[in-house]
C-alpha cells in the first residue's frame, strides 16, 4: 500500500467515524456535540476529497510515464522542437516589448497635452498593480489618488 492509498484509507475511516458519531449524538439528543462533529466532518470530508484527488492524479501520472516509455529515444528530437518553439516565443516577446513601448509613447503624448496638474504614478508588481487598472491593487490606486487630491487641496489653501 502506497502512502497516498494509506492517506485516503485513513481519511475514509476518519470521515465515517465522525459522521457516525454525529448521527449517534443527534439520536441521543446531544445536539451541541452533533453540531460540532458535523462541522468537523466538513473538514474531514475535504481532506478525504483531497486525498482521493491526489491518488487519482498520481495514477494518471504513472499511466502517462508508462505510456511514454517507448518514446524515450525521441527525447532529443522533442528537445530540438522545443528549442525552436522557444525561439518563436522569444521573437514574440520582442514584438510585445515593442508594443509596450508604443503604448508608453502614446501615454506620454497624452500626458504632455493635459493642461491641469498631473503626476505619473508607477505601480509595482509586488502590490498586485502591474496590469491595466491595477485589478489586484485597487487599495494602492485609491490611496495614491486621494493623496494626490489632498496635495492639490493643500496647495490651494
Amino acid at each position: 500500500m502506497t502512502r497516498l492509498e494509506l492517506r485516503a484509507l485513513i481519511a475514509a475511516i476518519l470521515a465515517a467515524t465522525v459522521i457516525l458519531g454525529a448521527v449517534m449524538c443527534a439520536a441521543y439528543g446531544q445536539a451541541v456535540i452533533a453540531a460540532v462533529l458535523a462541522i468537523y466532518a466538513l473538514g474531514v470530508g475535504a481532506w478525504l476529497y483531497h486525498s482521493i484527488e491526489r491518488y487519482m492524479l498520481a495514477r494518471r501520472i504513472e499511466t502517462v510515464r508508462s505510456a511514454a516509455q517507448p518514446f524515450r529515444p525521441l527525447l532529443a528530437v522533442m528537445a530540438a522542437i522545443m528549442g525552436l518553439t522557444q525561439a518563436v516565443v522569444r521573437s514574440l516577446s520582442d514584438v510585445t516589448d515593442r508594443r509596450i513601448a508604443q503604448l508608453r509613447l502614446q501615454h506620454d503624448a497624452l500626458h504632455d497635452n493635459l493642461t491641469g496638474e498631473r503626476e505619473i504614478a508607477h505601480f509595482r508588481r509586488e502590490d498586485g498593480a502591474n496590469f491595466h487598472c491595477e485589478p489586484m491593487g485597487r487599495a494602492e490606486t485609491e490611496c495614491r489618488i486621494f493623496d494626490f487630491l489632498q496635495d492639490q487641496l493643500d496647495q490651494r489653501n
